[in-house]
């Protein structure tokens, strides 16, 4: 499921920060939460403290939709340590 939702998105791949954040949520709704983390840690060492910010503040907002998402919280802290209490 994963490689069809980022393959009909073929722009997003040459963004490799967005389809890391991408992969890891996806990664999380299929309950694969080991991956999740991976491709959030890749985020969390490529994006810019602003980016990772946004970043999380953008999954905050997920959260807020969807607060049953395993693992969302451990990804939120992986990205950006210092907003993840926010």
């Amino acid at each position: 499921m994963l490689s069809s939702i980022l393959t009909a998105s073929p722009e997003l791949q040459s963004r490799p920060i967005a389809w890391s954040l991408a992969a890891a949520v996806l990664l999380l709704a299929q309950d694969e939460l080991d991956r999740a983390r991976e491709f959030a840690r890749l985020v969390a060492e490529q994006a810019s403290p602003l980016r990772r910010r946004a970043h999380t503040i953008r999954l905050r907002a997920l959260r807020t939709h969807h607060p049953d998402l395993p693992g969302l919280d451990d990804i939120i802290a992986l990205i950006d340590p210092e907003g993840a209490a926010s």
